[in-house]
């Protein structure tokens, strides 16, 4: 038998699902109160790929080859916009697979969760780089210029105010 989640004593206001109030277990169907479960989703989009191209080299660079999976919202947002979609509702279908932690706990948005820091790492590449893509050449040169005058020129490591060398070129 489940045992409920207690409020978290970080807030004063009530639970904004079930209303129960700080330091009072959680109502049995607050949705506040969650187990981890696998779910399946499948996305149907439209991708254009070589025309030489059959099922098995598909299916190959998809699972197998240099396609990274990480690139798929990037195809689900280019089917959005080519057919007008506002939502990727109709290009989506769950299914429940099993569940994977049964333990009762707060939904994650209800509590500090783990940064992952080599996703952020990777947002903040792709906006750098979208940035620098779009700028003119005298921005680029600009944007490279402060960029040096951060880092090292020899070992990238961030630099004192002192100058565009660190100790690393004295250590040579």
């Amino acid at each position: 038998m489940r045992t409920h989640q207690t409020m978290p004593l970080v807030e004063d206001a009530p639970c904004i699902y079930c209303h129960r109030t700080v330091g009072e277990a959680h109502k049995g169907d607050c949705v506040s109160v969650v187990h981890t479960v696998r779910v399946k989703l499948t996305f149907e989009v439209d991708v254009d790929l070589p025309i030489s191209w059959e099922k098995h080299n598909i299916e190959f660079w998809m699972n197998d080859g240099s396609w990274c999976a990480d690139n798929a919202p990037d195809l689900i947002e280019r089917h959005k916009a080519k057919h007008g979609l506002s939502c990727a509702c109709s290009l989506c279908k769950g299914e429940f697979i099993d569940v994977v932690d049964d333990t009762p706990k707060l939904r994650s948005h209800d509590r500090p969760v783990p940064i992952d820091q080599h996703s952020l790492v990777n947002q903040r590449q792709r906006r750098v780089l979208a940035v620098f893509a779009a700028s003119s050449e005298a921005e680029r040169e600009q944007f490279l210029l402060a960029i040096r005058d951060v880092y090292c020129m020899h070992c990238g490591a961030e630099q004192p105010l002192t100058g565009m060398r660190c100790q690393c070129w004295n250590d040579d």
